[in-house]
């Protein structure tokens, strides 16, 4: 191999080190003498890791041996047969926990002092005390002289009898005298508490002892730092006192007392010892030298200091207690490169930096302007002949191309890139520890884009043509690769431009493929050939970020031959690349983790079959507005039951470009939780679009709000070739609808804009068309996209198109009006490519009590498409909402292609709710109005039938607002689940609640109402709800008692 290269520029990153912290709950319990069980709880950070030993023989950890975080350790406490209480230990997490056990309840001796009266007959001259453990019956007798008391001593628990006989001289004996008895109680002791805390400082405490009268008791010390002030002894209850010596080291202490035969204890901590030495870095020159290091810390605390280099050397102060210094000397540096060394002080590191022996550097020139065209520029550095010196460029647009090391005298080259940005750009590179100035005029953003991107032609000879689409005048040229095919004119050029090919017949019997480079993009051509022509079924695909395998399907001629290639290296041929007649084709599509979604070919029999791969968890907002009192808040939500997401939050502006340092923002959103990106009203108005990239795919709603307007809602969009609008404008009443288009795409787009009447045709002068930069955006209202049109009294559709081959544009629509309450998001519909489906399912409407509804229906496809409008209410059973017939059950509609319809009822008669169903025998897009005066309208989308779904939900009781669902099954009875979560995702208490719906049938409820048991009077979170036995829809409304308080959100499907 060659010879290994010097080292690239140093690069160096602190990395944390995880610090493992362990607390155990109790430190010290107390067991019965007849034994049993107990724990200890461990709290510590995820992963660190613990044991759990025990340190006495009668004592046994049956579980919890060994863990990480937080835990519990179980153990069992073995019966004392003795009588004295006993202390032992468990080892936890590196902590002592104390276990204390009473002895054996003892048996205490006692005395008994009987006395009797003298007899009267004078010949009595002695006494006999007798005594047993039954009545009548006495094992024991004691000579007690003459004396008419006695005194038995050492007499255990029991009952005794006792009798006495008295005698002559003759040494005659009485009978038993009358009995008495007497009970002994054996002696048991407790103390309280078994244990105590005490400071470094030491102090004073008690023990409450617990006996029976009688019950002779003592006390003693088993350290000499624990004093019994009084207390010593006693019998019955009694108290200890005792004082604690203050503790002078840094380490805690543990000790105990006797007290009753039983163990108490007192853990005292250890002085703190904290350090802190100044400086903590330090300059050194050249030569040789000596500094000095301060160390702070309280008077009993022990440090020392060493020295990590060679070149530094300790001269004084090494080790010490308390307060003190450091003193070192630093050795000359007779090198021509700076050093660092270190210290360890105390603990404590101390950096210390020496200059490099004088070398002088001198650079030329210090500054240089470049065009926005960029090129080489050279830097001349003159030193002595022993002097190193490096260069480095401080911005990402130079780069270093040369003259790196040097030692002495000589030049460093860079090389500056092109500005296609407008503005012009200041940057520095630095040269032998010299800064340079780079200053570079602005260019034009040269992002191109060619329409078509590729062309299938039949076996005879043809032309045609390739539009490119580029801002400013940045140049371009165009090539082919095959020599079948022939650029005829513009082989180069600038800005916007077509470009004219030919090809030539194809008499060979079999199709071919070839290449044109225009405007650094490639355009394929695919050519049959004149006898054997093949269509492909389908025509085109588009595939998620995770890739997968697919089928095409070949027809033609039998006994032709055919050939399969992919222009792509992520898509692959899995079977058939060759064959006659009819076929089909597997391939293969890899994962996308590029930063973009991206377009790939398969040729296939002189026709050209197109891929499009979206990538990893891109969501779009079209739209984004703050400042000049527009308030955003862009809501956020985790439909994945197991899945954290983790990604960023992008804001640009029409040219996109992040806005400003707060315009990109992370996240990690838990599962079925939420997180919110809020802007304030403050400052200029700012808009753009902004997008979302995570791990995995998550929903949200983009919340606008302005105090003259109300609140408007607009949900992430799904890039598409071409979509389409419901718009309104009535110039008299003030109302307008905005339009505003996002390019998805990292390079320019050019887009198309049609504004059609209901009846699908487009409107005289309503045609116009914008060039999107990469990435960017454009939002006009509908007089200012069409102003030769006639659109002061105007319903209909808009259609936003563009020839890419890739889905490249997102977009929304917004009515506004000149009163609070006017303002709401008007949903878009995929034309291209268009929505499958040909049913719409509205899960919530209302009519009646000054509640209208307006259902807006639009045909985003080419041919005509009848529909058929049916209502349901809450038990599922079909109504007529409408008396006049307006909007009633079985309404037809018919939309010519990409017309419209509208279908309203007022707001008259009694209240009237439930869900909503159009069936069409084509695809249709659609959405339904609601509006009520005081409160304003809000837009909901139609929703897709699902087992689950997740929304957000907030309130404010203070602000007197709520959020409401509506939920509607679908043709079967179900069972719904609703649980309300934090934005953590984790259930809220008294957050569940179990709802049933008939078939058809439907539910509208208030968050509160929901839940009732839980506190929701301040909340952010999210609702997950779940069916048993069917589909369901669902659709999710914020509402206020101010007016412009109303406002619908989408729900997104539980993944």
């Amino acid at each position: 191999m060659a010879g290994e290269s010097a080292y690239s520029n140093q690069v160096s990153k602190a990395v944390p080190t995880a610090t493992c912290t362990y607390s155990i709950s109790p430190a010290s319990q107390s067991a019965a003498s007849g034994g049993g069980a107990g724990s200890v709880s461990v709290t510590a950070p995820a992963g660190c890791a613990w044991t759990a030993a025990s340190n006495a023989g009668w004592i046994t950890v049956t579980s919890g041996s060994s863990g990480s975080g937080n835990g519990t350790v179980n153990y069992s406490v073995q019966a004392n047969t003795g009588t004295s209480s006993r202390t032992g230990t468990l080892t936890v997490a590196g902590q002592t926990a104390t276990i204390a056990q009473a002895g054996a309840p003892s048996t205490a001796s006692a005395d008994v002092t009987l006395a009797w009266d003298r007899s009267a007959d004078s010949t009595v001259v002695s006494y006999k005390l007798y005594y047993g453990v039954a009545s009548g019956t006495y094992q024991t007798s004691l000579s007690c002289g003459n004396n008419t008391s006695y005194t038995v001593t050492g007499l255990g628990a029991g009952t005794y009898y006792f009798a006495v006989t008295a005698g002559d001289s003759s040494g005659n004996e009485s009978g038993y005298s009358n009995e008495v008895s007497r009970t002994i109680t054996g002696c048991a002791y407790s103390i309280s508490p078994l244990s105590q805390s005490s400071a470094s400082a030491g102090g004073a405490g008690s023990v409450a002892v617990t006996a029976l009268a009688g019950c002779p008791w003592t006390a003693a010390s088993g350290v000499s730092w624990i004093t019994i002030t009084s207390g010593s002894g006693g019998t019955g209850n009694g108290t200890v006192n005792y004082s604690v010596d203050a503790n002078t080291i840094s380490t805690a202490r543990i000790g105990t007392m006797t007290i009753a035969g039983l163990t108490f204890t007192v853990t005292q901590s250890g002085t703190s010892c904290g350090y802190s030495v100044s400086p903590v870095s330090a300059s050194a020159s050249a030569s040789a030298g000596t500094g000095t290091v301060s160390v702070a810390t309280s008077g009993t605390c022990s440090w020392n200091a060493a020295s990590n280099a060679g070149w530094i050397v300790i001269t004084s102060g090494n080790g010490g207690a308390g307060n003190g210094s450091v003193n070192y000397s630093v050795q000359a540096n007779t090198g021509t490169n700076p050093r660092t060394g270190t210290l360890t002080v105390a603990g404590q590191t101390v950096t210390i930096t020496q200059a490099a022996a004088p070398c002088t550097f001198s650079a030329s020139p210090t500054s240089q302007s470049l065009s926005s065209s960029g090129g080489a520029l050279a830097v001349t550095v003159t030193t002595g002949s022993t002097c190193a010196w490096t260069a480095a460029s401080n911005v990402g647009w130079i780069t270093l191309a040369s003259g790196i090391p040097v030692t002495g005298s000589g030049t460093a080259g860079f090389s500056v890139a092109d500005n296609s940005g407008g503005v012009s750009r200041t940057g520095t590179v630095t040269v032998a520890g010299q800064t340079v100035t780079v200053t570079q005029t602005g260019g034009t953003s040269c992002g191109f884009a060619i329409s078509p991107a590729s062309k299938t032609f039949d076996g005879t000879a043809a032309t045609g043509s390739v539009s490119i689409t580029s801002p400013g005048s940045c140049s371009w040229t165009a090539s082919s690769s095959s020599s079948w095919i022939t650029v005829t004119s513009a082989a180069s050029g600038a800005g916007n431009a077509t470009v004219t090919y030919s090809i030539t017949q194809n008499t060979n019997s079999s199709a071919r493929s070839g290449k044109m480079t225009i405007a650094g993009q490639t355009f394929w051509v695919a050519q049959s050939s004149d006898q054997c022509n093949f269509s492909l079924t389908p025509a085109s695909t588009s595939f998620d970020n995770a890739g997968g395998s697919g089928k095409v399907a070949l027809t033609g001629p039998n006994g032709c031959s055919w050939k399969a290639s992919s222009t792509e290296s992520w898509i692959s041929i899995s079977s058939r690349t060759k064959g006659h007649g009819d076929g089909t084709v597997g391939y293969s599509v890899q994962s996308n983790t590029a930063g973009g979604s991206r377009v790939g070919l398969l040729i296939l029999g002189g026709d050209i079959f197109t891929v499009n791969q979206g990538v990893s968890g891109q969501t779009f907002f079209p739209q984004f507005s703050a400042g000049a009192q527009w308030e955003s808040e862009l809501v956020m939500t985790n439909p994945s039951s197991s899945e954290t997401a983790t990604g960023s939050v992008t804001v640009l502006n029409d040219g996109g470009e992040q806005i400003g340092d707060s315009g990109s923002r992370s996240f990690t959103i838990e599962p079925l939780g939420s997180a919110r990106f809020a802007m304030d009203g403050s400052g200029d108005l700012v808009s753009g679009s902004a997008r979302v990239k995570a791990n995995i795919p998550v929903a949200g709603v983009a919340k606008y709000r302005h105090p003259a307007l109300g609140m408007a809602v607009v949900g992430n969009s799904a890039p598409a070739r071409s979509v389409m609008a419901a718009v309104v404008r009535d110039k008299d009443r003030g109302l307008n609808t905005g339009i505003a288009v996002s390019n998805a795409l990292d390079r320019a787009v050019e887009v198309k804009l049609s504004l059609r009447g209901h009846d699908g045709r487009e409107a005289a002068g309503g045609s116009a068309s914008y060039t999107l930069p990469a990435s960017g955006h454009v939002a006009k209202l509908m007089d200012q996209w069409f102003p030769e049109a006639e659109t002061s009294g105007f319903q209909g559709t808009v259609v936003v198109s563009t020839e890419q081959t890739e889905e490249s544009i997102t977009a929304a629509a917004m009515q506004i009006g000149t009163s609070v309450g006017e303002l709401t998001s008007l949903p878009v519909v995929a034309v291209d490519p268009a929505r499958a489906g040909r049913e719409l399912y509205f899960a919530h409407f209302a009519k009646g009590t000054g509640w209208d509804t307006a259902l807006f229906l639009t045909n985003p496809t080419g041919s005509m498409t009848a529909s058929e409008v049916v209502f349901y209410d809450d038990a599922g059973n079909l109504i007529s909402p409408s008396a006049n017939g307006q909007m009633s059950a079985g309404a037809l509609a018919s939309l010519q292609p990409q017309g419209g319809a509208v279908i309203a009822a007022d707001g008259s008669g009694e209240l009237l709710s439930g869900s909503a169903r159009v069936v069409a025998d084509n695809a249709l897009g659609g959405f339904l109005r609601f509006s009520a005066p005081g409160l304003g309208m809000a837009g909901a989308e139609a929703s897709e039938p699902m087992e689950g779904f997740i929304a957000p939900m907030s309130r404010h009781a203070g602000q007197s607002t709520s959020t409401g669902v509506a939920i509607a099954s679908i043709g079967n009875p179900v069972a719904l689940s609703l649980t309300l979560r934090d934005e953590n995702g984790k259930p809220v208490v008294g957050g569940e609640a179990v709802l049933e719906l008939r078939a058809n049938g439907h539910v509208s409820r208030l968050l509160e109402q929901l839940f009732p048991e839980a506190d929701t009077h301040n909340f952010k979170g999210t609702l997950t709800v779940k069916a048993a036995g069917g589909k369901i829809v669902g659709t999710v409304i914020e509402i206020g008692l101010q007016p412009g308080q109303f406002t619908a959100l989408p729900v997104a499907e539980l993944r």
